[in-house]
């Protein structure tokens, strides 16, 4: 009888190992999209983003990107690595607003010591209540499972209400699987096989229509100030009172595009209230940093609000150029572990790949400047 009883219990613990595991692996196929962009469907590299980073090895990122698109169209961590050597990193997701940063930033620091984090300032304008459970998502669903994600997932959640938003249901973001159950009949075989996929590019949005080319019209600049949603000041304040505790610098970015007289007010607002608090704010929509930067709107661009490849070439290399010169980021590429910076090395030769297919003339330009710089 007590042998008997003895297989009965040892059965149901396996059976419950098995049923636990089971949730586990539906938690990891049925999650936030993975980006089949190319293909028409849903994702956008907010999940591949975060696994790039995460598998990455402790303490050799020395800058962490966070924002929006307004980011990731711009900067190229790997092209920043081959002119520079420079170990960048980019949490960024569509869209992403200023009530995340503090809880990325915390993500960031588990695993990595960076010198400088670099913000978009975009984030700062949106009002609360557009933050849709989309929106939350491309972050919550993304991040490790911690006592700062579930910080992340409740606060997020009671901002966004307060703000006259509606969130999804807690249990949701708890369990992602209520949400997309429904993704069952597009599964493919690597949703079920390869669960961290990750971002072939090393951060930038590579994909086919970034290598479009729509002119714009040219902005027409302005130092005059509109006022931002007066919900977003108290976030802006409290990430900028955390960013004062931290040991790394941090500094803001409004990444060249077409602006009208209000977007760019905005900024112009965000910009002032920011560097009222001692931060330094990079304002590339300005006469002066189009010319230096060399923007052209009727190439640089592939639609109103994001560059393009060809801007974004243009754009990290000035960009980068900062980093280093005034920041002290490392030239890491003759450390004795510079495999470790493989993933870089990847994403660069990914993004010069599609680049020959999709501009062909402008590859072959920096192919040539590549293999010059390494004579």
């Amino acid at each position: 009888m007590q042998k008997s009883s003895l297989r009965t219990a040892i059965r149901m613990i396996i059976f419950g190992l098995l049923v636990a595991l089971l949730f586990v692996y539906l938690n990891l196929v049925f999650t936030f999209p993975r980006s089949r962009i190319n293909e028409d469907t849903n994702g956008d590299y907010s999940r591949e983003r975060f696994n790039s980073f995460y598998a990455q090895e402790d303490n050799i990122v020395d800058c962490v990107f966070l924002g929006t698109s307004g980011t990731d169209r711009y900067w190229m961590p790997a092209f920043a690595w081959k002119d520079k050597g420079i170990a960048t990193i980019e949490l960024t997701t569509p869209s992403q607003q200023i009530m995340f940063s503090k809880y990325i930033i915390k993500e960031s620091l588990k695993t990595q010591n960076p010198k400088l984090f670099v913000l978009d300032l975009r984030m700062t304008i949106r009002h609360p209540k557009k933050t849709n459970n989309e929106i939350t998502r491309r972050v919550t669903d993304n991040m490790r499972r911690s006592r700062n994600w579930l910080e992340t997932v409740i606060n997020c959640r009671k901002l966004i209400k307060k703000a006259g938003g509606k969130p999804e249901r807690l249990l949701t973001y708890l369990y992602p699987p209520f949400k997309f159950h429904s993704m069952w009949p597009s599964i493919k075989l690597d949703d079920l096989t390869v669960l961290f996929p990750e971002n072939e590019y090393m951060g930038y949005f590579g994909t086919n229509f970034i290598y479009d080319t729509i002119p714009q019209e040219p902005t027409v600049v302005t130092d005059q100030t509109v006022s931002i949603p007066k919900e977003n000041l108290p976030l802006i304040d409290d990430l900028l009172d955390y960013c004062k505790s931290l040991d790394a610098e941090v500094i803001f970015i409004s990444t060249p595009m077409n602006c009208d007289a209000e977007l760019q007010g905005q900024l112009n607002f965000a910009q002032q209230y920011i560097e009222d608090e001692g931060f330094k704010v990079y304002n590339f929509n300005t006469d002066e940093m189009y010319d230096s930067v060399g923007w052209d709107f009727d190439t640089d661009q592939y639609n109103r609000d994001h560059a393009n490849f060809r801007g974004a070439v243009k754009f990290t290399r000035y960009l980068e150029d900062i980093l280093v010169n005034e920041y002290g980021l490392t030239d890491h590429r003759n450390d004795d572990n510079v495999s470790v910076y493989a993933d870089w090395e990847k994403g660069f030769d990914n993004t010069m790949a599609a680049a020959e297919y999709y501009m062909p003339e402008f590859h072959k330009q920096l192919a040539d400047e590549f293999a010059k710089a390494g004579e």
